[in-house]
């Protein structure tokens, strides 16, 4: 999904590791995890049909590992 230019680093061509819909406070996101060589992203898309408006979160690579490993 192209979200077009923005400053937080998320490129185009990105790895997406995760993509699904699902309801959050009586509304359906589009949520998206992903990652490049050094971060991931978590993106919200209330709108799919609008890519370029979304809420997001960038982790530091070291930090999403840990948050999602078992441990």
């Amino acid at each position: 999904m192209n979200i077009g230019y923005n400053e937080l680093g998320i490129e185009p061509k990105r790895k997406v590791l995760y993509r699904n819909f699902h309801p959050m406070d009586g509304k359906i996101y589009l949520v998206e995890i992903s990652r490049n060589a050094r971060k991931v992203f978590i993106l919200l898309f209330p709108n799919f049909e609008q890519p370029e408006e979304y809420l997001s979160e960038v982790l530091a690579e070291k930090v999403a590992m840990k948050l999602m490993s078992d441990n």
